[in-house]
């Protein structure tokens, strides 16, 4: 004759995601079954058929001798018949729970489960729970009722900034925005201290690349707007430290190096319109006139004084017909002769 191996509470876990029952629930183990968490989401009862041999009860859990938790935390209703939780000798926790007022409307019976001396005596329930409601198990999470504050599905004593907790209503906490290290609500707005920066009273990861913040006080303020998309690492109309990282048009001197970028500018808009001068022309960044240092600088085109000797000019250099030179003083022929 062949023996079956009962079922234990590792194959019960597949009932872990049951949250309502039609009709009832009867458990009785008088051997291993310490918890029966394996209804630990279970919400309603709706008890539309008792329980067999239990006279309208459609929630009973009885004569479990090694039961030490209930482990249902969730459990909201039992819509119709009887409770019955008894005989469960280790059992601590529901004989203060309020069935009648909350959970069930018909009589419920619960007695016979570890003396309640005991149960207090070993602090069973945990310190964060309502002790006068009961609980379900050990721990913040199985309270009925929290005596404070609840955050989530764990009761806690305090809605804690430094744990980037707030009030988030009646005795119930929330986690702060990830961004926020406090807040006083909900969302990246409602942080009192950002974790990283601020961006238009937000608290954000990082600025955005037209932004850039100082670390003191760890705000993104915008930068010069003749950076365009480039970023900056401060407010200066210029390429380096506390300036842009790259022009789209730039202002290069007589000497070749880069001194501000400009507003944009094209072929049509030269820059004798735009410096309302005369002596500077308009061109491309080229490493033929220009250090390759500031030519990598410079990602569309330059505005540079021509050379002394000109009025105007475009390119640099001092020969008409190459570099567009109208002279300021003197013209020099072939011929050796001058021209005023």
């Amino acid at each position: 004759k062949s023996i079956v191996d009962g079922i234990t509470e590792n194959d019960l876990e597949s009932l872990s995601n049951i949250h309502t029952v039609t009709d009832c629930i009867f458990i009785q183990s008088r051997q291993y079954l310490r918890s029966i968490k394996f209804l630990r989401n279970l919400e309603t009862v709706e008890g539309r058929r008792s329980c067999q041999g239990h006279d309208g009860g459609t929630f009973v859990v009885g004569g479990n001798t090694n039961l030490t938790e209930m482990g249902t935390p969730k459990l909201k209703q039992v819509k119709s018949g009887k409770v019955f939780i008894g005989m469960n000798e280790n059992l601590c926790g529901v004989d203060s729970i309020p069935f009648n007022d909350s959970i069930a409307p018909e009589r419920s019976t619960v007695k016979s489960n570890a003396p309640k001396p005991y149960c207090d005596s070993v602090k069973y329930c945990h310190e964060s729970c309502d002790q006068t409601k009961g609980c379900w198990g050990r721990g913040p999470g199985m309270c009925f009722e929290c005596a404070k504050f609840k955050l989530h599905d764990n009761c806690i004593n305090w809605c804690n900034s430094s744990e980037s907790l707030y009030i988030a209503a009646e005795k119930e906490c929330d986690f702060c925005h990830a961004e926020c290290i406090t807040c006083n609500g909900p969302g990246a707005h409602n942080c009192t201290q950002c974790k990283n920066v601020e961006l238009d009273g937000e608290c954000v990861q990082t600025c955005p690349v037209n932004f850039y913040f100082v670390d003191n006080d760890k705000k993104c303020r915008k930068c010069h707007e003749n950076c365009h998309n480039y970023g900056c690492t401060g407010p200066g109309n210029f390429v380096g430290l506390g300036g842009c990282n790259k022009c789209d048009f730039a202002l290069v001197d007589k000497y070749g190096t880069l001194t501000e970028c400009i507003h944009s500018v094209s072929i049509e808009k030269p820059c004798s319109r735009i410096l309302n001068q005369t002596n500077f022309f308009w061109g491309t960044p080229s490493s033929n006139d220009l250090d390759p240092s500031v030519v990598n600088k410079i990602e569309k085109g330059i505005c540079r004084p021509c050379h002394p000797e000109c009025e105007s000019c475009t390119n640099f250099g001092q020969e008409e017909k190459v570099h567009g030179c109208v002279c300021k003083n003197y013209r020099v022929f072939s011929n050796g002769y001058y021209d005023g």
